[in-house]
């Protein structure tokens, strides 16, 4: 039932609707809310129900309007620690670094749009936490910039050599190379080596993964196998958008065009979803914040959702998720269920 709906059943005097924007928007004393009833009573039991959802879906909305996340990361910036060490593996049991932002609940009747419709987009969350998440930056000796993502080790020396730039990792990292033509910079992953005079890109090596890739942000990149006295080397030039993957059994190298725009999300924090299947976006929120999300009913798995979030937590896109979807969320052992409601 809607707003035009009940006003034209019966007349509401303005104090009755004074006495309901008090009861979903105010903050009453015991006695205030008893003194109140009254006019609340004006309401019959359905128009209650149907307002009360309301109320929550304009409260999701304007939180949504109301956080400048940007502001909010400046105020925070200064709190995160930027490693430096010639050796860095970021420990897999790291200590998460909360710090709440206030949030002002600026909560106002008017159009409820933006969760009545099935693909919600440019979401920013009106709660972002401020987590190290395993993540840690490492300043290279020729200034270039490495961000590690949690689970994952460099090696660099403390003075590159003269002919060339030299490291090792293992796992994910985005490097932001500074660009020496003189001095090539080689990235050492198992048996597939990235050299690179100046670029970003991001390296996922993590050894239970079979497998090295490599998505070009600028720049060109080229990847190449190990030479060995049998087979001779293979490698392949990467422009930016193009993927590159070895596999480490086969040896094999392969050129594809980059099709996942949250490559890098474990580092900007940002999630975006164009008509992506449920099934896909949990496999990315799972990744993302190193937790268990299941679907109850199979038919969950190929809904299509689009939406986009910056530095949102877990807890609030699946809010949106479940207002989207009219689903429920149930957290239990550690693990989130997705369920239709009953």
């Amino acid at each position: 039932m809607s707003y035009k709906q009940m006003k034209t059943q019966k007349n509401i005097s303005k104090e009755e609707w004074n006495a309901l924007a008090q009861k979903y928007f105010g903050n009453l004393s015991a006695e205030e809310e008893k003194a109140l009833q009254k006019e609340w009573k004006a309401f019959d039991a359905i128009d209650l129900a149907e307002i009360e959802k309301t109320a929550e879906q304009l409260n999701l909305h304007y939180k949504l309007k109301n956080y400048n996340s940007e502001k909010a990361f400046e105020q925070i910036k200064p709190r995160l620690k930027v490693e430096k060490k010639r050796t860095f593996t970021p420990g897999k049991t790291s200590t998460l670094l909360r710090i709440a932002a206030v949030v002002v609940l600026a909560v106002v009747i008017g159009s409820v749009w933006f969760l009545t419709q099935d693909q919600p987009s440019g979401i920013t969350s009106p709660e972002p936490i401020a987590q190290d998440y395993g993540i840690s930056k490492v300043e290279l000796p020729d200034g270039s910039l490495v961000t590690l993502n949690k689970n994952s080790r460099i090696d660099y020396p403390d003075k590159f050599a003269n002919t060339n730039r030299e490291v090792r990792i293992e796992g994910e990292a985005f490097f932001e190379v500074v660009s020496n033509p003189e001095k090539p910079f080689i990235i050492h992953t198992g048996n597939a080596n990235i050299k690179v005079l100046g670029t970003s890109f991001n390296v996922n090596a993590y050894p239970d993964n079979g497998q090295v890739e490599v998505v070009v942000s600028t720049g060109k990149v080229q990847i190449y196998s190990e030479n060995n006295d049998e087979t001779p080397g293979e490698e392949l030039i990467l422009d930016p958008g193009d993927k590159g993957v070895f596999v480490n059994a086969s040896k094999e190298l392969l050129k594809v065009h980059n099709e996942d725009p949250n490559y890098i999300a474990w580092k900007t924090r940002h999630l975006i979803f164009s008509e992506t299947k449920l099934k896909d976006v949990i496999k990315h929120l799972s990744k993302l914040y190193d937790i268990k999300i299941k679907t109850v009913e199979p038919g969950l798995d190929e809904l299509k959702y689009t939406g986009h979030f910056e530095n949102s937590s877990v807890d609030f896109i699946l809010e949106v998720i479940s207002y989207t979807f009219d689903i429920e969320v149930n957290e239990e052992n550690e693990c989130y269920y997705l369920r239709k409601k009953s």
